[in-house]
């Protein structure tokens, strides 16, 4: 029987940030680690939201969220990022 740890965590500091980033990196490309955390920064105030999920204490997948409202979707969840370390991708298909 596996036998991992799964969480899922929101990700609130920038020490938590750092070590997202090389996932982060693998979907937005075009991001250095400082313009990452300026954004991140930035996009925090706007109610952006990071969260990992975590296997045996370490990243394999983010997400980044922000809750919004409008008139035609009233209040809804808006995913800007969500991606899978790539080291994982192959083992999470196995799973479904």
């Amino acid at each position: 029987m596996n036998s991992t740890v799964e969480t899922i965590q929101e990700l609130t500091d920038k020490e938590q940030w750092l070590e997202a980033f090389p996932i982060m990196n693998q979907l937005r490309t075009e991001l250095t680690q400082k313009t990452y955390l300026e954004l991140l920064e930035e996009m925090r105030k706007d109610g952006y939201s990071l969260y990992a999920l975590y296997k045996d204490n370490r990243i394999v997948s983010l997400a980044g969220l922000s809750w919004r409202v409008n008139f035609y979707n009233k209040r809804h969840v808006f995913i800007y990022d969500l991606v899978t370390d790539t080291a994982w991708r192959e083992t999470i298909k196995l799973y479904t």
